[in-house]
């Protein structure tokens, strides 16, 4: 069983391991079947427009079942829509969300639950977006009322390392990490991005970060090498969060960072700060002590789409995401087929199929959501 006083650094390591290299999400997902004997857990993005699944990874179940659940059983989960109506960030049981007497009665329970001897479990979501959301769920026999109290304690205090983990796998979506490049990695990203001591010193810089640096335009960096702000109250917050991120990173403390605005003096905008975590796991930059990373993005810039987020999210093929996002870059469907040597047909059905996967009629909405996940990175 998992005592959450003495396992809680454990699992956040995990999790900001995961942050920066997903397939790490496995190792994360099956120390959480350490909540009760027999258990299974998963990270799923589930569509509950279409009942259907868009990702997931699992830990403890046969692949067998995994795909009967996602070519069939899915659609008559009685949990999966009850649960695109719950509150982001927000651990609870299974039985809180859709009543056992209903789960009972359902065959999603007789003939999936049931042979695997599972009918209980605590969920939380970290994403969620027009009835698509992403869950962490841990699911068990019946255990004790006291247990299952625990264990979504843990969950809730995990909750928003998981949402800022997601964050982060944004960040750094499409980079592969490996030993002694990690320059190279991180001048890819389409953001400035810096990695700072607990102190808040820095000791590297990617090139964005740099040009945002070198600007003295709200944000510097001070003589000793330490981020700071003009405003001496948001510089006094910016290293408070470095600080207690530091601690997290070195496995000492429980704080996901933060997210904070920092007014410009000449941009209309502020820059957007992400700070979070990094433990030394994570990535190979030879700091035993691991890091934070410092994410800044301008939103005076226009938001670089990535097809290959576009295609993870939404579940759109590549011609789909192509066109969706010059949609969102102001081209007409005419301009669109011209430029990318289809018909207007063509445009038009690959239009038509993103907006179904997303679950949306209409084209301003297409625009919103690309442009949305532009700015999530």
């Amino acid at each position: 069983m998992i005592d959450q006083e003495r396992d809680l650094p454990e699992f956040i390591g995990l999790i900001y391991d995961a942050a920066v290299e997903p397939s790490r999400w496995s190792l994360f997902l099956d120390r959480l079947c350490d909540m009760a004997p027999g258990a299974k857990s998963v990270m799923m993005l589930h569509d509950a427009n279409t009942r259907s699944i868009r990702q997931s990874t699992t830990a403890r179940w046969e692949e067998d079942w995994t795909t009967s659940y996602t070519d069939y059983y899915v659609k008559l989960n009685k949990w999966t829509e009850a649960f695109a109506y719950f509150d982001i960030g927000h651990a609870t049981t299974v039985d809180e969300i859709v009543p056992p007497e209903v789960t009972l009665k359902s065959e999603f329970y007789g003939d999936w639950l049931r042979p695997q001897h599972l009918i209980t479990g605590v969920t939380v979501s970290i994403f969620k977006e027009n009835l698509r959301y992403m869950n962490f769920s841990v699911l068990s026999d019946a255990v004790d009322s006291d247990v299952q109290a625990q264990n979504t304690a843990l969950l809730q205090s995990l909750s928003p390392h998981l949402r800022r983990a997601g964050q982060i796998n944004r960040q750094m979506s499409g980079l592969n990490f490996v030993s002694n490049a990690i320059e190279q990695a991180f001048d890819q990203v389409d953001r400035g991005v810096v990695l700072l001591h607990a102190d808040g010193s820095s000791f590297y810089c990617n090139a964005r970060a740099q040009q945002y640096l070198n600007l003295h335009d709200g944000l510097l960096i001070h003589r000793n090498g330490r981020v700071g702000c003009h405003n001496p109250d948001l510089e006094e917050k910016l290293l408070r969060a470095i600080f207690l991120a530091g601690e997290t990173a070195r496995g000492t403390g429980d704080s996901a960072g933060a997210i904070m605005a920092v007014p410009r003096r000449v941009g209309p905008r502020p820059w957007s700060l992400m700070i979070s975590p990094i433990p030394s796991s994570a990535l190979d930059f030879g700091h035993a002590e691991g890091a934070v990373a410092l994410f800044i993005v301008d939103p005076n810039q226009k938001p670089v789409i990535s097809v290959s987020s576009l295609r993870e999210i939404l579940g759109l093929t590549p011609s789909e995401a192509r066109v969706a996002i010059a949609l969102a870059e102001g081209r007409s469907p005419e301009e669109i087929a011209k430029e990318q040597g289809n018909t207007i047909l063509t445009v038009r059905t690959h239009l038509r199929n993103a907006m179904s996967k997303a679950g949306i009629s209409r084209l301003p909405e297409l625009v919103s959501l690309v442009l949305r996940f532009g700015n999530d990175g």
